[in-house]
């Protein structure tokens, strides 16, 4: 009976033992997990800060490269503000104008903006002229003569914008002069910037003798650019003949 008794109390201190060491286990795998967790927690810590550091350490250094989307992002930012930039200076050079189209310019007059000079002067005070044929209001700005004996006659001269009367004639009914325009090659008869509205006498510029009425056009030259009137009267080979050209201003393009 005594040994019966003994051998329940060695059971149950082994039933004590046995939960107690559960108990431990118990609580030492709790903490694992916490441990665990803590442990995982402290490593990603410590990796953010050594990408982190690294960063940073890259930028002080100039080692980091902006990415590719950035880069054509800015790239393009820049772009739109150049092609803008590039827009204003466009638009700024060519106020009040648009671009012409082919048939535009095939039908434009041609006008002349290259070589300037000298201007004819003119007063802008149109009185009656009267040439025996026909009147009409205008001012003289130039006259000049062939003549016999003299083989040729240069003129170069600038006209400014406005309305002209230029009168090319023969002296002579018996002997001829010439007229030699210094563009005609080019389809220009009097010169570049000076364009023909009215042809009133249109006799040929060869051979041209003084029993017609010789050459008598209207002409503009356009608004804020110049007329450069050149041609050449050449006397026939005996230097017998003689002419003159007489150049008017006028308020428009008809005569009155």
């Amino acid at each position: 009976m005594k040994k019966i008794i003994q051998n329940k109390k060695m059971g149950i201190l082994m039933i004590a033992v046995l939960l107690s060491q559960m108990q431990l286990q118990a609580g030492w795998f709790s903490g694992f997990g916490d441990r665990l967790i803590n442990g995982v927690v402290n490593t990603m810590q410590n990796n953010i800060s050594r990408k982190a550091n690294k960063t940073v350490d890259d930028v002080m250094d100039g080692n980091i490269k902006p990415s590719s989307k950035k880069q054509s992002t800015k790239q393009n930012q820049s772009e739109t503000q150049l092609q803008k930039g590039t827009n204003s200076v466009d638009t700024s050079q060519e106020i009040g104008t648009k671009p012409s189209t082919k048939a535009e310019e095939k039908a434009a007059p041609i006008s002349y903006k290259g070589a300037t000079g000298r201007i004819i002067p003119s007063t802008g005070n149109y009185e009656l002229i009267d040439l025996g044929t026909m009147q009409f209001k205008g001012e003289e700005v130039f006259y000049d003569r062939l003549n016999i004996g003299v083989q040729k006659l240069d003129i170069d001269k600038y006209l400014d914008p406005g309305y002209y009367l230029i009168w090319v004639d023969s002296v002579s009914k018996t002997n001829a002069i010439n007229v030699v325009y210094e563009h005609e090659s080019e389809g220009i008869e009097f010169g570049y910037g000076i364009e023909i509205r009215k042809r009133i006498f249109n006799s040929a510029p060869r051979n041209m003798l003084g029993n017609k009425e010789g050459i008598m056009h209207v002409v503009q030259v356009l608004p804020k650019t110049q007329g450069h009137l050149e041609l050449t009267l050449i006397n026939n080979p005996q230097l017998n003949g003689a002419g003159t050209i007489t150049v008017y201003k006028i308020p428009g393009p008809e005569l009155k």
